[in-house]
């Protein structure tokens, strides 16, 4: 008995040196990483994954009977095309039944998200911004019809400036003249 706690005594100096806390830390993180670093086998297809499953919504309508298995079904087809092509053979039952619930997975992630929703008011705010963020810049549209002529470049003032002749500037270089042509575009 008294070999044994001479044997736990002497275990429990080591690992309470500098050399025994590193190698139980090294351990442990080593175990932590082997444990982490086990991916399912769908996620190295999941962009593929998302964009089936966006390719689903859009392609089977909301009125379709069925339509929840309809769309797996589609998205499912989709990345089993893809899945195909990188590897060059068919995927087996095991693969197909974790790319299902690869599939799952991403669309409800999709769909908590809001992902998945088509509405006009994400469109108009959208839209809505982008203009707002231009205006706010100054950024100038150009306008040119086969009617129209010359391109003209309009401004936020409303006025556009017209490239016809060339004028010099005080280097003696080239310069296009330009004169003010009132646009009606606009407030």
């Amino acid at each position: 008995m008294e070999v044994l706690v001479n044997i736990l005594n002497a275990v429990w100096s080591f690992l309470n040196s500098a050399v025994g806390i590193m190698l139980v830390v090294g351990a442990t993180g080593w175990l932590l990483k082997k444990l982490y670093d086990k991916k399912p086998d769908w996620k190295k297809y999941e962009g593929a994954i998302i964009e089936a499953v966006k390719y689903a919504e859009r392609e089977i309508p909301d009125e379709t009977p069925n339509k929840s298995m309809g769309r797996l079904n589609a998205a499912l087809q989709y990345v089993l095309k893809i899945h195909g092509e990188v590897n060059g053979q068919k995927a087996t039952e095991a693969e197909v039944a974790e790319i299902k619930e690869g599939i799952r997975i991403v669309h409800a992630e999709l769909e908590a998200n809001g992902n998945l929703k088509k509405t006009i008011t994400t469109v108009a705010v959208l839209l809505l911004c982008c203009g707002l963020l231009f205006s706010s810049l100054g950024c100038q549209v150009i306008f040119q019809t086969p009617e129209s002529g010359p391109a003209t470049v309009g401004s936020p003032n409303n006025s556009a400036v017209t490239t016809e002749g060339q004028e010099t500037d005080s280097n003696q270089s080239p310069v296009p003249a330009a004169k003010e042509v009132k646009n009606d575009v606009g407030n």
